[in-house]
């Protein structure tokens, strides 16, 4: 309550700036929802963003499977990795969000803030600062990855896979501060053998239920040894 000898209290401005906002954020989350649907019904008339045909899906997997029904591994793993997420990435998205992780919640916060709790304690763990160099194995779209820039201001490089992921990581990045940009970045690349990054050169690496996507665990973190410097960090959350 105001005292007696308080000013006049201007009405309505500060309730319809408020307004205003609340309507613009509403109207903007609108639009990308809506975005993501178009891709989504896009993709169930039988195509996707990429050139992948939803028919020929059966043609690329016939030969994962043998007459056992077990795996069986050749040369092409990596593309059937690659036409999965082509086909998979839009559905992850718009029923996922940015972040294809799980996390954990206290009671009475949104799920929502599970993503933002997972992605602070990997943050704590990594124990990095503005400016240091950091990877994300197993990036997806950059979702892990960006909520890690916002709370560290590390330089973070995500690998993943699949081209068409590194092409929505930075089509969703361009929308941000230029601060997030400059600390952005997203190759194409296979964890189980990585080609062309400095070896030596990273101060930390995590993995944000990714390394799970790999038979051989083992393959990824020699990997992402011998890209980092001498004392540096792994930090896997599965």
């Amino acid at each position: 309550m105001s005292s007696p000898d308080s000013p006049p209290r201007k009405k309505g401005r500060g309730c319809c700036l408020t307004a205003t906002v609340v309507v613009a954020a509403t109207a903007v989350l609108a639009a990308t929802q809506r975005a993501q649907f178009q891709r989504v019904l896009t993709m169930m008339k039988g195509k996707v963003a990429t050139s992948e045909d939803l028919e020929d899906w059966d043609r690329v997997y016939e030969d994962v499977l043998d007459k056992d029904g077990q795996y069986q591994h050749n040369a092409n793993d990596a593309d059937v990795a690659a036409s999965f997420y082509n086909l998979a990435t839009d559905f992850y998205e718009y029923g996922w969000g940015e972040s294809f992780h799980f996390g954990y919640r206290k009671k009475g916060e949104p799920a929502s803030q599970s993503i933002a709790n997972a992605q602070n304690f990997v943050a704590r763990k990594l124990q990095v600062g503005d400016g240091d160099n950091v990877l994300d194995m197993g990036c997806g779209i950059g979702g892990p990855l960006r909520g890690i820039v916002r709370a560290t201001g590390a330089n973070i490089t995500g690998l993943t896979i699949n081209p068409y992921q590194v092409e929505r990581a930075y089509a969703i990045t361009s929308e941000l501060t230029p601060w997030m940009q400059e600390r952005c970045h997203y190759v194409v690349q296979d964890y189980l053998n990585v080609q062309g990054l400095e070896e030596g050169s990273y101060d930390a690496a995590f993995y944000m239920e990714s390394s799970l996507h790999c038979e051989d665990r083992s393959q990824t973190f020699r990997e992402t040894y011998k890209l980092l410097r001498p004392g540096g960090r792994v930090v896997a959350m599965e």
